[in-house]
């Protein structure tokens, strides 16, 4: 690149010199051969690096828009499948509170049913208790009643002597 400044730079140096003698479109032929030597030199070294990096450039591009193609066709399929999953939404929440209210009111019959079945049991269990409580009531009331018994036997056979004498005769007479 410097030499091509520096040839532009000499040749319009040298073509300044000097007054205007009206020259000869002849003395304009070296100057268009050396132009023509250098450009047609630059022109044999860029191009083909032109046309590489232009080349590589494009690839780059077509390669970008391939991308940019996919990932659109990715985004509108996801875009499509959230449009369905929206539009099914309503169908959705719908579904839910239904489901919602059937595991409800089975809950609530099985929770009624177990209640009940408690209640029952707690019945039976109670009065099982009371019966319990009431052989066990009736069972000390006998014994208190017969001790009661016994000890007015005991009491009346002490005082009475005739009587204290026949039963321990019985006694004996048992053995």
């Amino acid at each position: 690149m410097k030499f091509l400044l520096a040839l532009i730079i000499s040749n319009v140096a040298l073509a300044a010199g000097g007054e205007y003698r009206g020259g000869h479109l002849s003395d304009l032929l070296v100057p268009a051969i050396n132009f023509t030597i250098v450009f047609g030199f630059i022109a044999w070294k860029m191009i083909p690096f032109m046309s590489k990096s232009f080349t590589e450039k494009s690839e780059n591009i077509k390669d970008l828009v391939e991308y940019a193609a996919k990932k659109d066709a990715k985004a509108e399929q996801e875009l499509q499948a959230s449009k369905a999953k929206i539009d099914n939404i309503q169908a959705e929440k719908e579904k839910i509170i239904s489901n919602a209210k059937v595991d409800s009111e089975k809950f609530e019959q099985k929770f009624v049913e177990e209640m009940k079945a408690s209640m029952e049991k707690m019945e039976k269990d109670s009065e099982h208790k009371l019966e319990s409580e009431k052989k066990m009531m009736l069972k000390s009331l006998n014994e208190s009643l017969l001790d009661e018994v016994i000890n007015k036997t005991k009491s009346t056979i002490h005082k009475d002597e005739k009587l204290s004498n026949k039963a321990t005769s019985n006694l004996i007479s048992r053995l």
